[in-house]
């Protein structure tokens, strides 16, 4: 009885916290043009994040941010600056599906490089969170690349 039990409790635990899919779509035709060597067209800081949600494990520790004109990261550690017109290169596109007790939830990740001082810094950019199982339709116009 007592197996059964914790069979049991085990279930219910995965059914309230939820459960994450996560995909490489970076040879969807939607990403066609985003993929590869790209030049930052504003300012970014590449910040070291402390992220332990669910749909971000396996993500590089460093996040890419558009720099709003502050000498600092706005959130984490500070790990570079690059100037508008920086190349970085874009290597994959994540789609991450979160299922939870009361909500579905899709969490989209660009996933890239840039050369700093001679040492290859990898981070992630986050496109946005949708429920329908498509990237956010306007997800370009936030891009910090072209």
């Amino acid at each position: 009885m007592t197996h059964m039990n914790n069979l049991l409790i085990c279930g219910l635990i995965i059914f309230l916290v939820g459960c994450t899919t996560i995909k490489n779509v970076s040879d969807s035709s939607q990403f066609e043009g985003d993929m590869g060597i790209k030049h930052l067209k504003k300012n970014a800081f590449i910040c070291s994040v402390d992220n332990d949600a669910m749909f971000a494990e396996g993500l590089p520790e460093n996040e890419l941010y558009e720099n709003h004109g502050f000498k600092s990261c706005p959130l984490g550690t500070d790990v570079a600056y690059l100037l508008k017109g920086a190349e970085i290169k874009v290597s994959e596109v994540s789609h991450r599906s979160h299922f939870g007790l009361v909500s579905y939830t899709d969490h989209w990740y660009f996933v890239g490089s840039a050369d700093i001082g001679g040492k290859t810094v990898s981070f992630y950019f986050y496109l946005g969170l949708t429920t329908d199982g498509k990237p956010p339709e306007n997800y370009r116009d936030n891009l910090l690349w072209h």
